[in-house]
């Protein structure tokens, strides 16, 4: 079955861009509703989204190292959570079913179709039967194939279309190379609480594919009732809290194939 999502009450985030604090907002809301055992950041860079995580366990997964290790830093006396270094593309070691909750923004696109198709595949995976999939992605990447993907394993597959024009005209206005973050004024307090009240304008569109750029899946009631444990014991640590699951070459280097960052 395939539906469209119920609006939602957001949180409140502030960031430069109306159409990611829209996204950002709605998922922290789905995930304050998510509770259970592991909780999956999939391209967690520094682990800066954990806070949206209510699962015992957080485990951001990058295939930066240092990022993940400035995310362990700073999470240092919190040992619920852990980093994995990993390439999205090949998570096959991850046991199928054993993941409550899963997110992944601002991420799929930076892959190359194939890629990206083995990711959506793999994330599908390894999503408990009752757990939640949540990820993003520009309307004009979503292939046939990733639709069938989705629709072969979940009942529930949810859609809230974003970035509408109106976030687009003010994105634009103060871009530099696609960029918001070097302009001296778009960061600072009020323009980013200006941000936030055009965000609010997204949900006015958010049924609207034709108005909008990017696509936000919600992704329940998996088809496969499969539930293996969460286990990545059998793997190398680093620093005692990152599990390394990128393939080794020449015994202790190790190989970052594919960038995938949130």
């Amino acid at each position: 079955m395939v539906r469209r999502s119920s609006q939602a009450r957001p949180a409140m985030n502030f960031t430069l861009r109306p159409s990611k604090t829209f996204l950002f907002d709605l998922v922290e809301h789905k995930l304050s509703r998510r509770g259970g055992a592991i909780g999956l950041d999939a391209a967690a860079e520094n682990l800066k989204n954990r806070k949206w995580f209510k699962t015992h366990s957080y485990y951001g997964l990058d295939i930066d190292l240092n990022s993940l290790r400035r995310g362990i830093e700073r999470a240092s006396n919190n040992t619920s959570i852990y980093g994995i270094l990993a390439d999205l593309a090949s998570i096959d070691s991850i046991q199928e079913g054993s993941v409550d909750v899963i997110v992944s923004t601002n991420t799929l696109y930076h892959l190359s179709e194939d890629q990206r198709l083995r990711a959506v595949s793999h994330l599908s995976r390894i999503v408990s039967p009752d757990g939640l999939l949540l990820m993003d992605l520009p309307i004009q990447l979503v292939s046939p194939s990733i639709d069938e993907v989705l629709r072969n394993n979940f009942l529930t597959i949810e859609r809230l279309y974003f970035r509408n024009f109106i976030s687009r005209f003010y994105e634009g206005i103060f871009e530099r190379d696609g960029d918001l973050g070097s302009h001296p004024i778009a960061g600072t307090k009020p323009f980013r609480l200006l941000a936030w009240l055009v965000s609010r304008l997204e949900y006015l569109t958010s049924q609207r594919p034709q108005w909008n750029k990017q696509v936000l899946f919600i992704c329940t009631d998996k088809k496969n009732q499969v539930k293996l444990p969460f286990d990545l014991s059998t793997y190398p640590m680093i620093d005692g809290r990152i599990y390394n699951l990128l393939p080794r070459i020449g015994g202790d280097q190790t190989s970052f194939s594919i960038s995938a960052r949130g």
